[in-house]
């Protein structure tokens, strides 16, 4: 294989096989570590970025969070009219809307990914979040 990787335009059929199984054996060597993310346990290789895909329920509280928000505002909607109107409790509604006061770049730092602990579930459990953004930051680090 390694010839191979060295002579691309020939193939390993082409060179003769090692006569020993650690012959022609490259090992790499990089610091590792194993992380456990969920139910998962993950191969993280330190010092690169690890991003995390998408999590479509989160996309979807952060959106309907910023719809109610906007609801509340531009239409001048109560909580009251906006639960009776997307058939939500009154309460649900109030945790989406403290979500939507959440700092930007928490906001994108939880779309992308970056607060791989925190799922929507949980953020919806307790929004309790100081108003202060950098409060908040001081707060998910600490979560």
């Amino acid at each position: 294989m390694q010839a191979w990787l060295t002579h691309p335009e020939g193939s390993p059929a082409t060179h003769p096989a090692p006569q020993r199984p650690d012959e022609g054996l490259t090992i790499v060597s990089v610091p590792a570590r194993l992380k456990h993310r969920g139910n998962e346990l993950r191969f993280v290789i330190d010092g690169v970025v690890e991003e995390a895909p998408a999590d479509a329920s989160m996309i979807r509280l952060i959106t309907r969070a910023q719809i109610v928000r906007n609801r509340l505002i531009d239409d001048r909607a109560s909580i009251d009219d906006v639960a009776r109107e997307e058939n939500l409790t009154a309460s649900y509604v109030t945790r989406l809307v403290r979500i939507s006061f959440l700092a930007p770049d928490i906001i994108a730092g939880l779309l992308d990914g970056r607060y791989s602990d925190l799922t929507a579930s949980r953020l919806m459990a307790d929004t309790r979040f100081p108003l202060d953004w950098q409060k908040q930051r001081e707060a998910l680090r600490a979560a």
